[in-house]
């Protein structure tokens, strides 16, 4: 059986009150760098096309996490999975903040037709759900990857 006591020195519990610190993510971003005259339409088209991708991946992932935290019985790991809905949460909204800044119009989730969505919806096994969400994880690593080797040098 999981464990219903809160450990303070768990991994999930100091991955949690690292999260907790953060605060507010944006504060020290300088958003007027997105609009350099540097950037080439190809680029600045294509940034606002993924940006708005990965908002609706991190979405899904947001609830995905959502979904975890309420099926798990492991206090320290409801830690966890309370950071990583925090997480998704704030990639979603800085995705989002990165198409809008270069003028993008964003339509509801809802009305984005994908193939994640009915994916989660038919999982019910907890392990299945938490290996399809470190996938997740996985793509939106690789997508903060892409769009950091894309703007060396563009964006100054």
């Amino acid at each position: 059986m999981l464990n219903n006591k809160l450990d303070l020195n768990s991994d999930f519990s100091k991955i949690y009150q690292q999260g907790k610190k953060l605060g507010d993510w944006n504060q020290k971003i300088d958003w007027t760098r997105l609009h350099s005259e540097k950037m080439p339409d190809d680029l600045r088209k294509k940034s606002v096309f993924v940006s708005k991708s990965s908002s609706y991946v991190e979405q899904i992932g947001m609830a995905n996490a959502a979904l975890l935290l309420q099926r798990c019985e492991d206090i320290n790991l409801k830690l966890g999975l309370a950071q990583a809905v925090n997480d998704e949460a704030r990639h979603a909204e800085v995705f989002l903040r990165y198409a809008q800044e270069l003028g993008a119009e964003i339509p509801p989730l809802e009305t984005i037709q994908d193939e994640l969505t009915p994916h989660f919806d038919a999982l019910t096994d907890f392990d299945l759900i938490f290996l399809s969400h470190v996938y997740l994880e996985n793509l939106a690593l690789e997508q903060f990857n892409i769009f950091i080797n894309s703007f060396k040098g563009v964006v100054t």
